[in-house]
């Protein structure tokens, strides 16, 4: 039996910073309009850093997979 997992852009992680950098930057850009973009890209940053995209991972039993979308490069003891 399969589980299917419900599918967020966000991973759950990365929720509360996410939350708190868009609050924190709501109420800088209400006293300091000014001063509101680096928040906002503070924001971005975070909603880009905890992103979670779709991947589709191959199911050949001799594969490796690299975690954190990188690249295999070396296998020694």
């Amino acid at each position: 039996m399969k589980v299917s997992k419900k599918y967020t852009l966000i991973a759950k992680e990365g929720w509360p910073f996410l939350g708190i950098a868009i609050v924190f930057s709501l109420c800088v850009s209400a006293y300091y309009p000014l001063w509101s973009a680096l928040p906002w890209l503070l924001s971005i940053f975070i909603l880009q850093f905890f992103r979670d995209p779709k991947r589709q991972t191959p199911t050949n039993s001799n594969l490796i997979i690299s975690a954190a979308d990188g690249k295999v490069i070396a296998i020694e003891e």
